[in-house]
């Protein structure tokens, strides 16, 4: 098991891929936590995920083909179902079944929301549904990306949070176009997580001043294993929410899914081609420092972080993370770990 594996919960649901990725009859070869996986669907058009190695002789079943909702072996044949059931091997198919275990690991699948969710741990089920995409409605304007980045799960999740950096990193674009504000910061437990309102904020994303006599309301959250939100909001006019599912693929190499949904008049949906433009700018300058902060830790042999009270979700993810390993290893009852909710000011 990879480093990473033994690192980050596995008793989770992860996103594997969208929808229309996964097409029918058709393989997909991924790695969550550092598992090499196949997605494939059934004939019924279901997902399935298993091992991608096939247990005859070690061959990726992800280069095999679905044969009737059952996946073949690209070396010898060997057929089998979603669930990783042996159902065929060529030259024996009038031969009594053979009493050898020859099936292949399966792990819990299920399509929701145009996404692909599989738990990483083999033959188990989580007991929460994956998180369900907001969807507002179609007063809103919907923008998805995806996007790779290097770096560790922690500090993918902690960056799409940190209202620090923006005043540094995302200079001219989020922040840093006006005077710093003081802002007081409330922090409380939600579903799978927490969340943090900051309270006195004057600008929208972006720099955008909001309608007269409004004062924008601003929450981050984190639900786990690896799913963040943004959303402001400034009157009945003006409202996003981004929604970010992260998906660790090797130790420090990520997926992250996007997705955005933004309340404005009509007319302005024309704007679609730029405001996707402008995200597309901020996540990258995102992905660039995640790149050096990544390449630092390794020319210095590790991380070695020191945080302040400003430092509002890192060291409580890290927090979770440790809790749900505890679990999974039965050293405590609860997945989740006591939130005492906090108070504090800060100026960004």
């Amino acid at each position: 098991m990879s480093k990473l594996a033994m690192d980050h919960p596995l008793q989770y649901w992860y996103v594997a891929a969208t929808s229309k990725e996964l097409k029918k009859a058709k393989t997909q070869a991924i790695k969550i936590c550092g598992v090499a996986l196949v997605l494939f669907r059934n004939s019924a058009g279901q997902p399935c995920a298993l091992q991608d190695r096939c247990p005859h002789r070690n061959a990726p079943l992800s280069l095999g083909e679905v044969v009737t909702g059952e996946l073949a072996c690209p070396y010898h044949g060997w057929q089998f179902n979603g669930r990783g059931e042996r159902t065929l091997v060529p030259g024996l198919e009038h031969s009594p079944p053979s009493s050898e275990n020859c099936s292949v690991p399966s792990y819990a699948c299920r399509e929701q929301d145009g996404f692909i969710w599989v738990c990483p741990q083999p033959g188990h089920v989580p007991r929460q549904p994956p998180m369900a995409l907001p969807n507002p409605g179609s007063a809103y304007l919907k923008i998805s990306l995806t996007l790779d980045l290097n770096g560790s799960l922690h500090a993918a999740l902690e960056n799409a949070l940190d209202v620090a950096h923006t005043s540094f990193i995302h200079r001219g674009l989020f922040r840093g176009i006006h005077e710093r504000n003081e802002i007081r910061v409330e922090t409380r437990a939600i579903e799978q997580g927490f969340e943090a309102e900051y309270i006195g904020e004057k600008v929208l994303p972006g720099g955008r001043e909001p309608p007269p006599g409004v004062l924008p309301e601003h929450w981050d959250r984190f639900m786990m294993p690896s799913t963040v939100q943004v959303e402001y909001r400034a009157g009945e006019t003006s409202h996003s929410l981004i929604t970010g599912f992260h998906t660790p693929i090797e130790e420090r190499q990520l997926r992250v899914y996007f997705v955005s949904y933004m309340k404005m008049p009509r007319a302005a949906r024309l704007l679609k081609p730029m405001i996707r433009v402008f995200m597309k700018r901020v996540l990258r300058q995102d992905i660039d420092i995640l790149a050096r902060q990544t390449e630092t830790i390794l020319a210095f042999g590790g991380e070695d972080y020191q945080s302040t009270r400003m430092d509002i979700f890192g060291p409580q993810i890290n927090r979770f993370f440790d809790h749900a390993k505890q679990h999974e290893r039965g050293e405590v009852d609860s997945a989740l770990p006591d939130y005492t909710a906090r108070s504090m000011t800060m100026t960004i």
